[in-house]
């Protein structure tokens, strides 16, 4: 999707269909791109992720915890082997 599309969209609804954000750059324009959807996902409060490998680890996160229960404990707790 187009840059300013984007975050005009995002201005204009306070959100998007999506609730996260993936954008990887390279190049000059892109980066100008960047800082625009940097600022606006931020003000916006949405998840953003700005590499592929981050996109895989956190989709692999969202999967798990979809398929198994976990608790969640103060880390304190944890023994050190």
């Amino acid at each position: 999707m187009d840059t300013r599309k984007l975050t005009r969209k995002i201005r204009r609804h306070g959100t998007v269909k999506s609730r996260l954000v993936v954008n990887t750059i390279s190049g000059r324009e892109s980066t100008e791109d960047d800082i625009l959807i940097r600022r606006t996902v931020i003000e916006y409060n949405i998840p953003y992720i700005t590499t592929l490998a981050g996109f895989k680890a956190a989709t692999a996160a969202v999967v798990k915890t979809a398929r198994e229960n976990f608790n969640v404990k103060p880390l304190q707790e944890y023994e050190v082997n």
